[in-house]
């Protein structure tokens, strides 16, 4: 099935950027600072354990429970879009919505066989450093 986490995203442009997927029938999910731990594998498969360790299969609830996430500081401030499972038609198709309707989104990155096994932060911690690399190299 195709979806779309989004991870830090504030409600205007969540909203817009659910709009302009579900044209496309492509689910969207906002997952909660709480299920930060978690691997993006499960969270594409639907499976958010709540704060209290239960596993839920619907990412609102879970949204409801949020708390910030224990140990080594913060979540990251960033925005975070992964697509999952999603054709290259629509990949395409919604970046290009992305920029002709200036969504800001500030990291986007997709599932695949090595990241699935990583948890939110780390994938938080492998798109920063892919960034500070790319603007050293840059400039």
């Amino acid at each position: 099935m195709e979806k779309v986490l989004l991870f830090r995203v504030p409600d205007a442009e969540a909203s817009a950027i659910a709009d302009m997927l579900a044209a496309m029938k492509v689910r969207c999910e906002r997952i909660p600072e709480s299920a930060f731990r978690q691997t993006i594998g499960a969270l594409a498969s639907g499976k958010i354990s709540g704060p209290d360790g239960k596993t839920s299969t619907d990412a609102q609830s879970a949204e409801s429970k949020q708390e910030a996430v224990p140990d080594h500081g913060s979540a990251p401030a960033e925005s975070l879009m992964v697509f999952c499972d999603v054709s290259e038609k629509h990949f395409n198709r919604a970046l290009a919505l992305l920029r002709e309707r200036a969504v800001r989104i500030d990291y986007k990155a997709v599932l695949t066989p090595t990241n699935r096994e990583w948890n939110v932060l780390r994938l938080y911690a492998e798109l920063a450093r892919e960034k500070a690399e790319y603007e050293r190299m840059k400039g």
